[in-house]
């Protein structure tokens, strides 16, 4: 279910809130995490993003400022508790759409939250919004072959394997 808040569109799930995070939101979470939490109201039990991380966040907001109408496509989904408000992962598209229409998602969840179903819970709401809202033909996903938790949360939203090299498995979950 999608929903907008304070003009802010989100999408619910039964334990979660999700948001798009824009151009601003994605500058100050880059530049100071504790900032954004203040600025935003969500609360977290780490001090600061990893750098590897502020690296790939540079690259989706460099993805933003050059092409602003495509944004809902070049962000990340922050998610958190409801009840909270406590900041748990992000979920969000890599990159531009491949030959079939599919785009190519990615995941992440505080180390915190492992094990608790957050992580299958918000690809499930983010999939069901984009398959409906967004041009786009399905979602596909690469994991490593060692990522067992990764490749459970695909499956249990109903991704299919459908390639496989030594390293990763791709799995896609088409437009019905």
């Amino acid at each position: 279910m999608w929903n907008y808040e304070e003009d802010i569109m989100f999408i619910e799930t039964e334990r979660l809130a999700m948001i798009p995070m824009d151009k601003e939101m994605l500058e100050i979470y880059r530049k100071n995490y504790k900032a954004f939490l203040e600025k935003y109201g969500y609360l977290s039990e780490k001090e600061c993003i990893e750098d590897y991380f502020k690296k790939i966040l540079k690259i989706k907001i460099d993805n933003i400022k050059s092409e602003p109408e495509m944004w809902l496509y070049n962000n990340y989904w922050l998610f958190y508790n409801k009840t909270n408000r406590m900041e748990i992962g992000m979920v969000g598209f890599k990159g531009k759409k491949d030959m079939k229409g599919r785009m190519e998602v990615g995941y992440g969840i505080d180390r915190k939250f492992f094990g608790k179903g957050y992580m299958t819970e918000a690809l499930e709401g983010f999939c069901k919004w984009n398959l409906s809202n967004l041009d786009i033909n399905g979602i596909c996903a690469s994991v490593n072959k060692d990522n067992i938790a990764s490749i459970r949360v695909l499956e249990k939203n109903g991704f299919k394997m459908y390639e496989e090299d030594e390293k990763f498995f791709w799995y896609e979950l088409l437009r019905s």
